[in-house]
């Protein structure tokens, strides 16, 4: 009789182990939820205050912890545009001794095509000197 006592005991107290349990949980995430509450707010009353409104209810020390905050944050985007503009910078300097390199490159090959091109003509024309100083020649004689 006394393990069915005992068993009736163990059942009842799981039961309302249970109820506690699903009421710890309940009560957790109720101030989980009041906390998270409590930092948007105060994300969002700090995020107003950066754009510049409701400054009136600042006092002096916030104003000035205020002042901190935005000095670093536009030293961070500063530098951070500053390590932009060099990354493009050194981008454009390959490109640009890549297109120097090709135009020396192009440079050097019309170069060689002038001086065969200047041999060329100058052939030509030491031949139809010649001819015309035969003929001279041959005129004179």
């Amino acid at each position: 009789m006394m393990s069915t006592i005992d068993k009736y005991k163990n059942t009842k107290s799981g039961e309302s182990n249970t109820c506690t349990r699903e009421e710890i949980n309940a009560q957790f995430y109720l101030q989980e939820s009041k906390k998270l509450r409590q930092q948007i707010d105060i994300l969002q009353i700090s995020n107003r205050q950066l754009k510049g409104e409701r400054l009136d209810s600042l006092n002096l020390n916030d104003m000035k912890q205020l002042e901190t905050r935005l000095e670093k944050a536009i030293a961070r985007i500063s530098m951070t545009k500053i390590l932009e503009e060099i990354e493009y910078l050194q981008k454009r300097e390959i490109e640009l001794e890549h297109d120097n390199t090709i135009l020396r490159l192009t440079i050097a090959e019309n170069e060689r095509v002038q001086q065969e091109v200047d041999a060329a003509s100058y052939h030509a024309l030491e031949a139809y000197l010649a001819r015309n100083a035969l003929q001279l020649n041959i005129m004179l004689i």
